[in-house]
């Protein structure tokens, strides 16, 4: 059966979410009908949110906040280096299938790195929610990766 209402796609994700044991709590801030929050096999959380600007579509979003300890690293080096780090990380995830936005937006160093892939009312099904779910989490994955391969795992004791 097509969805066709908001409520038949909260519904939708709701059941889904709950069916695979992902779902950890529920929100509704300003400018949003419905954010469902979960936890992915990999531990990544993530969330589905549906803003009310958008009409028939819906938003998995996950993020990676930067541990302090790789802030400061990031920071610490020279200015070639760090273009070329974030180029590189930047070239890295232009070609994954959610797009990703570094925050805040514009700053020399981000503090944390946001995946989004909206899905249409006509493409819900429990397989493309969990492909583009399993895909923002990877993504957040990668970064973590990525960060860790160049400046070792976080500082225990630093947040």
């Amino acid at each position: 059966m097509p969805i066709e209402t908001i409520e038949d796609a909260e519904r939708f994700i709701k059941r889904w979410m709950n069916d695979r044991g992902y779902l950890m709590g529920e929100l509704s801030p300003d400018g949003i009908t419905f954010q469902l929050n979960g936890k992915f096999d990999t531990g990544v959380a993530f969330s589905i949110v549906h803003p009310k600007t958008l009409k028939r579509a819906f938003i998995v979003v996950a993020q990676i906040d930067i541990h302090p300890s790789h802030m400061k690293a990031l920071k610490d080096m020279n200015p070639e280096d760090l273009n070329r780090f974030l180029g590189s990380l930047k070239r890295d995830l232009f070609f994954t299938i959610p797009t990703f936005t570094f925050i805040p937006h514009g700053a020399s160093i981000p503090n944390a790195v946001q995946f989004n892939k909206q899905i249409s009312f006509d493409e819900l099904t429990e397989g493309k929610l969990y492909n583009n779910v399993e895909y923002t989490c990877r993504c957040v994955l990668w970064v973590a990766m990525a960060l860790t391969g160049k400046f070792g795992q976080p500082v225990e004791g630093e947040s």
